[in-house]
């Protein structure tokens, strides 16, 4: 069993631009997500690409696993935090994604203001932000745990360990359509 971090589109009805929604979820394979995917954002349709995603086992110095439900509970927690970010005569927000272990949000909010997202994309009078603020708001930072569907947290925990053996997790950038996925071996 994998754990995944994905980054969907799609432009659901009455949009006049693509929108973009991250999901997380748990399956043997990547493709075993869609069916999840679609009950987590009905709007699409089932009209969705994928613009990226992570199988994700490491994140910093900790390995991360699916296990049973109960069988591991640890005082690190994973951090979802979506930074926005701004630079000067560009209308575009930008955003920065990432997954921290912490202990709790004020740890994790600590962590992220020493990215390089978060000193290169604030300036005076546009600082980067934790999405929808200025300055940071600890209500949009998630716990995976929190954000989870029914489905995979009724079932499993992620059990985070400390490890000296840290590899970096393969991104997988590019629109990936839904008929490619499913006819993947992902």
């Amino acid at each position: 069993m994998n754990f995944y971090f994905t980054i969907i589109g799609c432009t659901p009805k009455n949009r006049l631009i693509e929108q973009h929604d991250v999901f997380f979820g748990m399956a043997n394979q990547f493709k075993d997500l869609v069916p999840f995917i679609n009950n987590f954002w009905p709007e699409c349709n089932g009209v969705f690409h994928i613009d990226s995603w992570r199988k994700v086992e490491y994140i910093e110095n900790y390995k991360i696993e699916v296990v049973n439900k109960n069988t591991f509970k640890g005082e690190e927690k994973i951090f979802f935090i979506n930074l926005g970010g701004y630079l000067p005569n560009d209308m575009e927000e930008y955003h920065f994604k990432t997954l921290l272990i912490a202990k709790s949000k004020s740890e994790a909010i600590k962590k992220v203001k020493q990215t390089e997202f978060y000193k290169k994309f604030s300036f005076k009078g546009a600082a980067s932000h934790i999405d929808d603020q200025y300055g940071v708001d600890i209500d949009e930072i998630f716990e995976i745990e929190d954000i989870l569907l029914p489905e995979f947290k009724e079932k499993y925990s992620l059990q985070i360990t400390e490890t000296e053996t840290y590899k970096e997790d393969q991104l997988h950038v590019g629109y990936l359509s839904l008929t490619k996925l499913l006819n993947s071996d992902f």
